[in-house]
């Protein structure tokens, strides 16, 4: 019967110890997703850089004449525009951008926000967002740097169908 109990132990440390990783993993995501509207809001005046809003979609397009760097902002957007939650008795994974795509010095994110949830359990991921969405909610339609519209790459989900 101990054996049993020492195997219960090591599922719940296990599984506890699963629910603290991502729990660290999402806020670290939330930290660099605001260091990085931070730096968009700072360097509005040498960023050329667009958001639009269709629908629940937001269309965030940077423009750029260095390929290298869209492709570095590509991969870094990506990585920090998802998350996941791990419970006890269930895993929630979401992500931001469905859609992203790189073309004509244009780098574009399709992005679309959860709703909050009125679920006790995401009541930390309520928080976090809340004061993430304030910070987005402060970046102006366009940067001071975009000197004309930055069109839109319509190879969007929402065209497809």
């Amino acid at each position: 019967m101990a054996k049993n109990n020492n195997a219960e132990y090591a599922d719940l440390k296990r599984t506890t110890q699963l629910i603290t990783d991502a729990l660290y993993a999402m806020l670290n995501n939330f930290e660099r997703m605001n260091k990085i509207l931070f730096i968009l809001l700072r360097r509005q005046s040498r960023m050329e850089y667009q958001i639009d809003k269709i629908d629940d979609i937001y269309f965030f397009r940077i423009h750029s004449e260095n390929t290298d760097l869209l492709h570095k902002y590509h991969e870094l957007g990506l990585s920090i525009l998802k998350y996941k939650i791990v419970l006890f008795n269930d895993t929630v994974s979401y992500n931001y951008c469905p859609v992203s795509s790189i073309k004509n010095n244009i780098l574009q994110f399709e992005i679309q926000f959860p709703p909050v949830s009125i679920n006790p359990s995401y009541q930390i991921l309520n928080l976090i967002f809340v004061q993430t969405m304030t910070i987005f909610y402060k970046l102006p339609k366009k940067s001071a740097a975009v000197k004309s519209d930055i069109p839109m790459l319509y190879n969007s989900t929402s065209e497809f169908w």
